[in-house]
C-alpha cells in the first residue's frame, strides 16, 4: 500500500510538473514574442520620427512641408525615399545653378522660366522651387519634354516616377497635404528632435554593447574553446540525464527519450 501511494504521489508529480512546465514554457514564448515585437515596434516608430528631421534638413524644407509633401506623394503611389531623393537632387541642383549658372540644370530652370528667379533669390529654398518646376512642367505640352526636363531637376528615375505627383498640379498637391494635417497625421518638431535623440542614443547603446561582447569574447576565447571541448566530451553524460529527466516527468515517452 505504501508502495502504491508513493506511486501514485510520483505520477501527481510528473502531471503537475508536466503542465507547470508546459505552461511556463507557452506563456515564457509569448512573453518574450510580445517584449520582442513591441521592442522592434518602438525601434521602428523612433527611427521613422527621426529620418523626418534628418531629411528635412538634408533637402532645406521643414518638417512640416516634407511630411505633407510625402503623403501627397504616398497617394500617387511614390515612396518616401523616391521623394527625398527628388528633393535632394532639386536641392543640390539649385545650389549648382545658383554658384555656376551653367549646366544642364541651369539650363532647364532657363527653359521652365525660373531661374532668374532662383539667382536673385525670389525663389529661395527647396519647397519654393518645386512648386515653381511644378506649375512650369504643367504648361508644358510635349510630353517627351516635359519628361526630360523632370528627369533633370529631379534627377533620372526620381524624376520619371514623380510625374504621378507633378501631373497633379501645385493645388491637388497642397490639397493632399492639407488633408493630411486635418487628420492630424503631423509629427510636430518637439516629438521628432525627442525621436532623433532617442535614435542616437540607441545607436550609442547598440554599438558600444556589440563592441563590449565582442571584447569579452575575444579576452575569453581560451577559455571559451576549452568549454566547448568539454561539451563535446560530456554531450553523451548530458544527453543521456536530460534523458532520465525528461522521462522521469513523463515529458516524453520512453521511444522517445531514447532519441535525445
Amino acid at each position: 500500500n505504501a508502495f502504491r501511494s508513493l506511486n501514485a504521489r510520483l505520477e501527481k508529480t510528473r502531471k503537475v510538473a508536466k503542465s507547470v512546465v508546459g505552461a511556463v514554457l507557452k506563456v515564457g514564448a509569448a512573453a518574450v514574442g510580445l517584449v520582442v515585437a513591441f521592442a522592434a515596434a518602438t525601434k521602428k516608430a523612433v527611427d521613422f520620427a527621426a529620418s523626418i528631421g534628418r531629411t528635412a534638413r538634408e533637402v532645406n524644407v521643414s518638417t512640416k512641408a516634407l511630411q505633407k509633401y510625402r503623403f501627397a506623394a504616398e497617394l500617387a503611389g511614390i515612396a518616401n525615399e523616391e521623394l527625398d531623393d527628388a528633393f535632394r537632387t532639386l536641392n543640390e541642383l539649385i545650389g549648382e545653378a545658383v554658384n555656376e549658372q551653367a549646366g544642364a540644370a541651369f539650363e532647364a530652370f532657363q527653359q521652365l522660366g525660373i531661374a532668374s528667379d532662383i539667382l536673385s533669390g525670389k525663389l529661395r529654398g527647396t519647397e519654393p522651387v518645386f512648386l515653381e518646376v511644378v506649375d512650369a512642367l504643367n504648361q508644358i505640352e510635349d510630353k517627351s519634354r516635359r519628361a526630360a526636363l523632370s528627369a533633370i531637376v529631379f534627377g533620372g528615375e526620381a524624376g520619371l516616377k514623380l510625374a504621378n505627383l507633378t501631373n497633379q498640379g501645385t493645388a491637388a498637391i497642397k490639397a493632399a497635404g492639407d488633408e493630411f494635417e486635418r487628420l492630424d497625421g503631423l509629427i510636430n518638431n518637439k516629438t521628432i528632435k525627442s525621436a532623433e535623440a532617442a535614435s542616437k542614443s540607441i545607436a550609442k547603446l547598440s554599438a558600444i554593447m556589440k563592441s563590449q561582447l565582442t571584447k569579452a569574447l575575444a579576452e575569453n576565447a581560451p577559455l571559451i574553446a576549452d568549454f566547448g571541448k568539454d561539451l563535446l566530451e560530456n554531450l553523451p553524460k548530458i544527453i543521456s540525464g536530460l534523458r532520465d529527466v525528461a522521462r522521469f516527468f513523463g515529458l516524453v515517452g520512453l521511444s522517445a527519450s531514447k532519441q535525445l
